[in-house]
């Protein structure tokens, strides 16, 4: 397969408009595309009829909508599990209101034709798109960009093909991300500046680090795709504030904090970050305490008087917590 110097699936007015430069947007929060809106929410392949809204079947079930991806693996329209945004995910990563550490989504593979072939690891890209003028065999592109790493956390993810939905956090890190050069060996922008001006955000499927992906035979449901703010102290909801929200978001984290580490792909030490207050490098239900404290000492963007009732809202919240704890350890 070769990323470089491919033949253009789209005419040369629409190659153009994927070329301008951006300019101007940010990703902000809340950036949540849930796809109930019965459209496929600005993502495309480039003009091959393989993205399909599906009304059914999301993470929750009948009336949660979801997008489908379809590849066949031949020819150029249409044979690779890709699907791009050059809309509400192009743009700036690092703004102030922006700040966006990561890329949360829900995953399935639908179907396969030979799993031992067309089930590959999906990645994110962030991706750069080189016009080659003049050229004798037409219009081609020498592209460069950044793809997911293999065996990191937050990198590249290996969805089962179990027929399930599974939720994986894909990291924007230099850690969890690998630079693409293109046939001349040109390489992408420094990270940090590439993260200033995305121009194309996507989600493919490939064997390795790739901005192109393979061709396979599979389909591919994608839903609920989120920015994910950089760490801040408390905000265990997620939302980029630290504010009452975060008393029952963390409370309810602490009913399965395991889980909860796992479907924020957070390692311990980010965890701590999160949610320690009490400085014992671990973070319990006494935690809660020192959060509420936090935020009526002013450390949120809100104060915790703001919420009616606050001592018997932090009753509810450590006592429910407390109560599920026990329930699991009873089963």
């Amino acid at each position: 397969m070769s990323r470089s110097r491919r033949q253009a699936p789209s005419v040369i007015a629409a190659a153009l408009l994927f070329l301008m430069p951006v300019v101007g947007l940010a990703v902000t929060f809340p950036q949540v595309d849930n796809f109930q809106g019965g459209t496929t929410q600005n993502w495309t392949n480039g003009g091959a009829p393989t993205i399909s809204n599906v009304p059914d079947g999301g993470p929750t079930g009948a009336g949660d909508s979801f997008l489908q991806v379809t590849s066949n693996g031949i020819g150029t329209g249409g044979s690779r599990l890709i699907t791009f945004n050059i809309m509400q995910w192009a743009g700036d990563y690092t703004s102030t209101g922006a700040n966006v550490a990561e890329v949360s989504m829900d995953l399935k593979y639908i179907s396969v034709g030979d799993p031992t072939i067309d089930v590959q690891p999906i990645r994110i890209a962030l991706f750069n798109s080189h016009l080659l003028p003049n050229h004798p065999f037409g219009t081609l592109y020498d592209d460069t960009g950044y793809s997911s790493s293999d065996g990191v956390a937050g990198g590249a993810f290996m969805l089962p093909a179990d027929g399930a939905w599974h939720h994986w956090t894909f990291s924007l890190s230099s850690s969890a991300l690998t630079a693409i050069p293109n046939a001349s060996l040109q390489q992408p922008p420094a990270l940090t500046t590439e993260l200033t001006n995305v121009p194309e955000f996507r989600i493919l499927s490939s064997a390795s680090p790739d901005v192109s992906g393979d061709r396979v035979m599979a389909q591919l449901g994608i839903d609920n795709v989120t920015a994910v703010p950089s760490l801040k102290a408390g905000d265990f909801n997620r939302d980029s504030r630290f504010d009452v929200a975060d008393i029952q978001a963390m409370a309810n984290a602490l009913a399965d904090l395991s889980g909860y580490q796992a479907y924020w792909g957070l390692t311990d030490d980010q965890l701590n970050t999160l949610g320690n207050f009490d400085s014992d490098m671990k973070v319990t239900n006494l935690d809660l305490q020192g959060l509420i404290n936090a935020l009526a000492n002013g450390a949120g963007s809100a104060s915790v008087s703001a919420v009616p009732e606050p001592a018997t809202l932090l009753q509810l919240a450590i006592g429910g917590a407390t109560l599920l704890g026990l329930s699991r350890r009873r089963n």
